[in-house]
């Protein structure tokens, strides 16, 4: 999934859960959100908030790889459905 593959549907969907991830960098930022999802229930979803610019390209690319669903994103804002096993 490349960044402009990303899903926008109809606005972002509710979330079980927040990350408030700040200006972390990307390696910081992807060890949070690990933590984070697997603390979460299999098909929760996760709001993920973070300034760093490089995580629009990144977050979609790690989300394919750990096989979680990017459900929605804009510039600073991404909804992560937790996989399933």
């Amino acid at each position: 999934m490349t960044v402009v593959d990303a899903p926008q549907h109809h606005g972002p969907p509710a979330a079980d859960a927040v990350l408030d991830g700040g200006a972390r960098a990307c390696g910081e930022l992807l060890i949070a959100l690990k933590t984070t999802l697997d603390a979460l229930e299999e098909g929760r979803v996760l709001k993920l908030v973070c300034q760093d610019p490089g995580a629009r390209v990144d977050l979609p690319i790690w989300c394919e790889m750990t096989r979680h669903t990017l459900l929605w994103c804009d510039e600073t804002t991404y909804y992560i459905r937790r996989r399933r096993s």
